[in-house]
């Protein structure tokens, strides 16, 4: 399945998934925490460069 996969609190407004889908022709999904999936995604990355740093 392609399409594009959407995060962030804004994505919580209603119609905007449709509403982009039908301008861009293409599908759109939603993660299943919008609101939260952007932060969760920097604490994983911190915690990865962390490691790194770690090793050296």
């Amino acid at each position: 399945m392609r399409g594009i996969i959407c995060c962030g609190g804004t994505m919580l407004l209603k119609g905007l998934k449709e509403n982009l889908q039908s301008l861009v022709n293409c599908p759109f999904y939603v993660t299943d925490d919008p609101q939260s999936t952007v932060s969760q995604g920097l604490e994983i990355l911190l915690e990865r460069m962390g490691e790194n740093d770690a090793g050296r």
